[in-house]
């Protein structure tokens, strides 16, 4: 299941070297996706950051979400859901999970 995680992450990621960060981000669908495959995989998700995404250029942006162990799921996908509802399409979300 991890081999489907890191496909996800070559095809659909989007590189936040240029901030100065590392690691990828996802749209809202696809990070929805990857919710699932960390926790299929036997992952864990920790929270994880908003980045502005405007113009294919992504900018760190303010707004996060934690979680734990039992809950990460069901607190991640809602977040996002609701995020995307609140505020539109223009963000990526970086995802912190034992699998990065």
């Amino acid at each position: 299941m991890i081999e489907k995680y890191k496909n996800l992450i070559e095809e659909k990621g989007v590189s936040l070297y240029e901030i100065g960060v590392s690691g990828v981000a996802f749209r809202a669908d696809d990070a929805l996706l990857a919710i699932e495959l960390i926790k299929e995989a036997g992952g864990v998700i920790y929270g994880g950051d908003v980045i502005n995404f405007t113009d294919n250029k992504p900018d760190m942006g303010h707004d996060n979400w934690s979680c734990d162990e039992r809950d990460f799921l069901t607190v991640s996908s809602k977040y996002i859901t609701s995020y995307r509802e609140a505020n539109g399409e223009g963000f990526l979300y970086q995802l912190v999970s034992t699998l990065d």
